[in-house]
């Protein structure tokens, strides 16, 4: 799932208000999304995220692996 400029800065907020629930994995996940969405958007990249849930029985790590940021023409073009 890619996400363009414009929705990697609506999940860095959406990430810091979900970080203010009271529960402890919403606190965590939430500061991990919008510490990476919002170190994408200061250097104008986007975020992409690759799931494959057939490696969750190994660890959340790896069913996310291939996830991060990227730029310009990866995802065609769509990180505008």
């Amino acid at each position: 799932m890619y996400f363009n400029k414009k929705e990697t800065k609506l999940l860095a907020v959406g990430g810091t208000v979900v970080s203010w629930l009271p529960n402890p994995a919403a606190k965590v996940g939430g500061r991990s999304l919008a510490t990476i969405a919002g170190g994408a958007a200061a250097v104008g990249k986007c975020i992409k995220f690759k799931v494959n849930p057939s490696l969750a029985f190994l660890s959340p790590a790896a069913a996310i692996n291939g996830s991060g940021l990227y730029s310009d023409k990866a995802g065609d073009g769509y990180c505008k």
